[in-house]
């Protein structure tokens, strides 16, 4: 009877293993600019002005909201290797998604991607033609010539750790960035700051977060690294203020 109960009891817990396995939760956050918000440079449209000169274009390599100085186009992502999935986020995930030329400008102007699963339609829906000319580290370099309407299809071979910087030579001032990453762990934040990440594995993991003008180096983040144990439901890391002088004059 006690080999019974001892079986019994090893079964239980291995249940309760599997169960505190398969518990999932979310990861929230806002980022905000400690300092007065800048503003966005104008941009000089000295190519195709018919097209483009009444839009009143603006950088957006920093791009900060007046009201909640929130910092828009911080990617956070999970650096951690082998990282589980969750069955669900692979069911519902397209299969190819869309960087576009729109506006003379990049949209969105960040785009993350799980790289092993996902594939980037680089269009064009401008009615000029624009090229897209990006070279990640360590992988293919494209720069392909985009007619209006027109489009390729490009796969990532390997994760990055930063943007992949995208330009077009024909109009100098459009930049953008794709992120291939190894899992779909990530989130850009909105313009207000705020960032979610859903369905994370319960347990330890490391983020990193990454802004085109440099790492989120805030505090004890080294490089934007950072590491929190994730449990079952809503994760709070609250609101992460980014001295102004971490990107000053960058």
């Amino acid at each position: 009877m006690k080999r019974i109960a001892l079986a019994a009891v090893f079964v239980l817990a291995l249940a309760g293993g599997a169960a505190a396995a398969d518990e999932w939760g979310d990861l929230v956050g806002k980022f905000t600019y400690d300092g007065t918000a800048p503003t966005p440079a104008k941009i000089n449209v000295d190519k195709d002005k018919e097209a483009f000169g009444n839009l009143g274009l603006a950088d957006e390599s920093l791009v900060v909201d007046e009201k909640t100085h929130g910092i828009a186009n911080i990617v956070v992502y999970v650096r951690s290797k082998n990282v589980k999935v969750h069955p669900d986020i692979e069911k519902k995930l397209p299969k190819k998604v869309r960087y576009d030329n729109m506006g003379g400008k990049f949209v969105p102007h960040i785009l993350p991607i799980w790289y092993t699963k996902q594939t980037v339609e680089i269009h064009n829906s401008d009615g000029v033609a624009h090229n897209s000319n990006l070279t990640p580290l360590g992988d293919q370099a494209i720069n392909p010539l985009l007619p209006p309407g027109g489009g390729v299809d490009h796969t990532f071979n390997k994760a990055q750790i930063v943007g992949v910087n995208v330009g077009c030579n024909i109009h100098s001032w459009m930049r953008g960035y794709i992120v291939p990453r190894d899992n779909p762990y990530f989130a850009v934040t909105d313009k207000e700051g705020n960032f979610k990440i859903e369905n994370l594995p319960a347990g330890d993991l490391d983020f990193r977060a990454w802004h085109e003008k440099g790492w989120v180096a805030v505090g004890k983040w080294e490089k934007g690294q950072f590491s929190m144990k994730i449990k079952a439901g809503k994760n709070d890391l609250g609101e992460i203020k980014v001295p102004a002088k971490l990107y000053a004059g960058k």
